[in-house]
């Protein structure tokens, strides 16, 4: 669905690096579940590692003001 485009950032996150590298792809719940959001499809997307350990358990709104 993302074609493993990070949804923060824009770039391509690739499987073909390392786990521990910023452009390996994770799941990143847009509303945080410690915010109510659900673990559902609907509310993943795929981000970067960089992007998701920057936005934590903020909001996208949040995260994007932080920026």
């Amino acid at each position: 669905r993302d074609c493993g485009i990070c949804y923060l950032c824009g770039k391509l996150t690739s499987f073909s690096v390392m786990p521990n590298h910023d452009d390996y792809p994770n799941r990143d719940h847009v509303v945080p579940l410690s915010r109510g959001g659900r673990h559902s499809l609907d509310n993943l997307r795929t981000a970067c590692r960089a992007c998701n350990i920057s936005k934590s358990d903020m909001t996208l709104a949040e995260f994007i003001e932080s920026r």
